[in-house]
């Protein structure tokens, strides 16, 4: 987004899971969503190739930051790519089912908090 003679990009570039940042700011449970994905399929064009590129960073990049947080959710979206918003209804589907998968994990942090006093 151009504002004036500023340029600002989405937090993604830099980190795409801000595992890290979520600690420093004093997060005691860190609950990570990993979107990231790579779609395994040839590029048809330069576009499709840049696009492809910058999905294999996020993946490489937020993979280093998911290592410190408490639970990843990882949906299963390998077979949607980036910029297809046509599959955006299966991609939230595909995250709900993500999440209650972790719910166990997420519950058994929960319940050491508790017994700790710290909930």
């Amino acid at each position: 987004m151009r504002i004036g003679n500023r340029i600002y990009v989405d937090g993604g570039v830099v980190s795409p899971v801000a595992v890290r940042t979520a600690r420093r700011y004093g997060a005691d449970v860190v609950i990570a969503v990993d979107i990231s994905s790579f779609v395994e399929s040839i590029p048809q064009g330069t576009i499709e190739t840049l696009l492809q590129a910058v999905d294999i960073m996020y993946a490489r990049i937020g993979s280093n930051e998911t290592d410190g947080a408490d639970v990843v959710i990882r949906p299963k979206t390998r077979q949607i790519g980036s910029a297809d918003f046509s599959k955006r209804h299966e991609a939230i589907l595909e995250g709900e089912m993500a999440a209650a998968e972790a719910m166990p994990k997420i519950q058994a942090i929960i319940s050491k908090l508790r017994a700790e006093g710290r909930l």
